[in-house]
């Protein structure tokens, strides 16, 4: 079997996978919101926003393991080793969560309250998921993603059927109690983990290779929590300035995105083991990335088509939500910014280890990010909503150029010309649907993507023969 059918198999089981995920989200996307209040619906929505932190609180440990290990089999790897860290780090914050329950447990939110909860359930899960991807079980981790969004959509159907009413207090249970089982359920696939002895290993010796692992995973993990604040500060200033309501009514739509997102993480998850692969046996992957690059921002600028079906949705089944329609245009350009920089650049820079240009182009994004918000709130007399949500595909973009330019340099190529057109057409969409009617926009927009299809109809054949004939 060729790396091609190999690639295209480990894909297409994490597609499913995440096609799975993707149906639960967007049932409960869709049948939450008409069940609960609009103020329980923006509580649910600000436990979600602080439950993306929670990574944050294992220091790193997880994203070295998955740097350090990555395209290595459980085989190569000391369990025995590994195993003595994680119960460190997770004797560790057991301890943490447990001082901090014990003296603040009565004064806390229902969100800030669940997400202290997670920290430890999730420690575990992060360590299940990174390990798996690193070692190449991406069957193994599909399956538990798929697993864990059913779980929660049983719990809530439960819920629902046997109490036939919604509190937020309900929701966030039915979250921790499924994180809980899924991450049970994930040790059937880390026997060899759980089996390994370790008492021959002294803690010294797994005090020193753990500062290793979080060494280089924090750097990552610093990275990736900087690349969450990038949006997720302006998150954070539209609960403050606004209401929890109003942040709901905007996170539907970036929910929405988020799911969308769930695709694009499929492939960047196998990525990953596969070019390290290639690199290991020399093989260059400048004319796959150009390929994939043309390629995939093409379908992704189709994609924005999902906004008219999208804004049906919110008129006519999210009544009460009808009013977040008008930020599907601002905000759907956000999928496309966010997957080239999870796809191509993260992925990429990762393989050539350059953590520490990871972590440069996004504290550079983060900080524009703040001077943008503290721009805004000090010399805008009245605030609105709209701009703050502007906000998020902006400082998206900028990221995107601005790593663009370092993955060129890299892999010596020149995509400014793909990456103009890219732009182009995104500001084209944004433009015509917000001054002509949807008809007039949606189809200018569908002949300009047609017409551009058949200008560079050969480039566009060329890549997909390359990327068809991966040996």
């Amino acid at each position: 079997m060729n790396l091609n059918s190999i690639y295209i198999r480990q894909v297409l089981n994490v597609v499913i996978a995440n096609l799975v995920n993707f149906t639960g989200s967007v049932l409960i996307t869709l049948i939450l919101p008409k069940l609960v209040s609009v103020e329980d619906y923006g509580e649910w929505q600000y436990f979600l926003l602080l439950f993306t932190y929670v990574e944050v609180c294992q220091f790193g440990f997880a994203n070295g393991v998955y740097l350090r290990y990555g395209g290595c089999s459980f085989e190569e790897i000391d369990l025995g080793l590994l195993k003595k860290q994680f119960m460190i780090v997770f004797l560790f914050i057991l301890t943490g969560v447990g001082v901090i329950l014990f003296y603040t447990h009565q004064v806390l939110s229902i969100s800030i309250l669940g997400f202290v909860l997670c920290i430890p359930i999730m420690t575990w899960r992060f360590f299940v998921d990174y390990l798996l991807q690193a070692s190449g079980h991406t069957d193994e981790y599909a399956k538990i993603l798929l697993y864990d969004k059913l779980l929660l959509s049983l719990f809530l159907l439960f819920h629902y059927l046997f109490f036939d009413v919604f509190h937020v207090n309900d929701i966030i249970n039915s979250f921790i109690y499924s994180k809980i089982l899924i991450s049970i359920y994930s040790c059937i696939y880390l026997k060899e983990f759980l089996r390994a002895g370790m008492r021959k290993i002294s803690v010294w010796t797994a005090l020193q290779e753990l500062i290793n692992n979080i060494s280089v995973g924090s750097k990552l993990l610093f990275a990736t929590v900087c690349s969450l604040l990038i949006v997720g500060s302006i998150r954070f200033v539209i609960v403050d300035i606004f209401d929890k309501s109003t942040y709901g009514k905007v996170a539907i739509v970036l929910s929405v995105c988020s799911f969308i997102m769930v695709f694009v993480n499929a492939v960047s998850i196998v990525m990953f083991p596969s070019l390290r692969n290639l690199l290991n046996r020399g093989v260059s992957i400048r004319k796959y990335y150009q390929s994939a690059y043309v390629l995939f921002n093409l379908l992704m600028l189709f994609l924005l088509l999902s906004a008219y079906p999208l804004l049906f949705i919110f008129k006519y089944w999210l009544i009460q939500y009808s009013e977040s329609g008008v930020f599907i245009f601002i905000l759907l350009p956000v999928i496309l910014f966010d997957s080239n920089w999870s796809i191509f650049s993260v992925t990429l820079l990762k393989v050539y280890r350059k953590e520490n240009l990871i972590l440069k182009i996004t504290i550079v994004s983060l900080l524009f990010s703040l001077f943008l918000i503290t721009l805004l709130i000090n010399f805008q007399d009245i605030l609105l909503v709209e701009y703050f949500i502007s906000l998020i595909p902006l400082v998206l973009l900028i990221r995107f150029i601005y790593a663009e330019q370092y993955v060129d340099k890299l892999l010596t190529v020149n995509m400014r010309q793909i990456n103009f057109f890219v732009v182009l057409t995104v500001f084209l969409f944004v433009i015509l649907n917000n001054y002509l009617n949807l008809l007039m926009a949606g189809s200018l927009y569908v002949t300009y993507l047609f017409f551009a299809c058949y200008r560079y109809r050969e480039k566009i054949f060329n890549s997909y023969r390359i990327l068809r004939n991966i040996k």
